[in-house]
């Protein structure tokens, strides 16, 4: 292994940002820094792997490219390195040195790929994903109330559709779920009695946020950040934009859901909860993108109730629970949800998004 490929088994986010901070730039908790002296909100990030990407230039390398930016030569950007790192030999490294932990990554093997696109397929084939029969009615309706169904536009019924399809054996509703090249990875079962989506068996989707761009990419219509899978079809049936993480757990967004968010303007609406887990797994991932979005805000999903006086008395409340206490049409929700989206939340810290 050359010497560069050695120093560069130790990188990872911690120790690129000690160098990074070693000639001048300021990282943040969340990796992020501003690329450029002139700029006044960060513009790149250091991922997982110990790599860069600087958003307002597409430049995507490592430290040592960044290093040569600021005037050194490589062989220059290597032993600064090293200094940083406390590396003496390089030679050494493979003793001395625990490289960085890589993920674990769980791919679906090529028998289970097929048995999945099977099975969707034959869910598909069901003739009866239609409210006449009782089945999908009831599965349909543990999702959105009917009048949500009767008054969606039916741009966004077809977009439902393609995210869903029906299993008739088990009368429910299956959530579709594709990856970031279209490749349809797992699916979930909508149990109508108790609510729960349950996963096929031996994939694992919870690695990646749901996604949903329908609107034009002109900077009318913010993203919308919401949790599970429920709340990502309840805003896909009103047409916005929705990106949804899988768990209030999820931690870190993806490279690939980072640049869905470049110069957008993103909000953020956590599950409610006594333990304010969703306050602060949003406002964790809402501080992950300050300075790639255009803006982000965290809100309040109950300020949509109190702007109509609609009485509310739940501590525990998602959009979808919204939605079941709304007594007013879908546009006047869809608007009134796009009104609230200016204001920001108390965060736990005291700040304010």
């Amino acid at each position: 292994m050359s010497e560069v490929k050695l120093i560069k088994s130790t990188l990872n986010r911690d120790s690129v940002s000690i160098v990074l901070q070693a000639v001048g730039y300021q990282v943040s908790s969340h990796y992020k820094f501003r690329m450029r002296e002139d700029e006044k909100t960060a513009s790149a990030i250091i991922n997982l792997d110990g790599t860069i990407h600087d958003f307002g230039s597409d430049f995507h390398s490592d430290v040592f490219d960044v290093l040569q930016t600021r005037g050194m030569t490589f062989p220059e950007a290597k032993q600064f390195v090293m200094e940083q790192l406390g590396i003496t030999e390089v030679s050494a490294i493979e003793t001395s040195f625990i490289p960085v932990k890589k993920q674990k990554v769980n791919t679906l093997t090529d028998d289970r790929y097929r048995q999945i696109v099977s099975d969707v397929e034959r869910f598909s084939n069901s003739d009866k994903q239609t409210f006449k029969d009782e089945g999908y009615k009831r599965s349909a309706l543990s999702i959105a109330p009917f009048w949500v169904y009767k008054q969606a536009e039916d741009v966004n019924i077809a977009l439902f559709r393609e995210f869903t399809t029906y299993d008739e054996s088990e009368q429910s509703i299956v959530l579709k779920i594709r990856d970031y090249t279209s490749k349809l990875i797992s699916y979930k079962h909508r149990y109508k009695y108790d609510g729960k989506w349950i996963t096929a068996k031996s994939t694992h989707p919870n690695k990646q946020c749901l996604v949903n761009i329908p609107q034009p990419k002109d900077g009318l219509y913010p993203v919308f950040v919401v949790e599970g899978a429920r709340d990502f079809l309840m805003m896909v049936l009103l047409g916005l934009n929705v990106v949804a993480i899988p768990t209030v757990n999820y931690k870190e967004w993806m490279q690939t859901e980072l640049s869905i968010f470049e110069g957008k303007s993103v909000v953020l609406i956590p599950d409610l909860d006594e333990e304010q887990k969703g306050i602060n797994c949003m406002s964790s991932l809402g501080k992950q993108i300050d300075g790639i979005a255009k803006s982000v805000n965290v809100i309040d999903i109950r300020k949509v109730l109190d702007l109509m006086d609609i009485e509310h008395t739940e501590t525990k409340m998602d959009l979808s629970d919204v939605v079941l206490l709304w007594d007013r049409s879908l546009d006047d929700f869809k608007n009134t949800l796009l009104y609230v989206s200016d204001m920001g939340v108390m965060l736990p810290e005291g700040e304010i998004f």
